[in-house]
């Protein structure tokens, strides 16, 4: 038996798949009840029927970020735009055209 750690909303899109395959639900009402588009309804119900409830865990959980901020330490940004007096260098008047 595998363990399957998913969060409070893959639960609650798990429960309203299983109305759906049940026929309590439409997918244009389920749709509306994850806050998604119908499309994004029937890419969930192909993930279920392949992989059964795994299908709508999460992949990434577990995984490092490879996001420079988040993952490798913070990187100060660099080149706001904005010059020690406080402009942004860019003139206060329409380009002639």
């Amino acid at each position: 038996m595998t363990v399957i750690q998913m969060s409070q909303r893959e639960l609650s899109r798990l429960r309203i798949m299983v109305e759906l395959e049940d026929g309590r639900l439409t997918v244009a009402a389920a749709a509306t009840l994850m806050g998604i588009g119908q499309r994004r309804v029937f890419r969930l119900r192909h993930a279920v029927a392949t992989a059964g409830p795994a299908g709508l865990a999460s992949r990434k959980r577990g995984r490092p970020s490879t996001s420079p901020i988040f993952g490798h330490g913070f990187v100060p940004f660099r080149g706001s735009g904005i010059n020690q007096s406080g402009s942004t260098g860019t003139s206060s008047r329409a380009p002639d055209l």
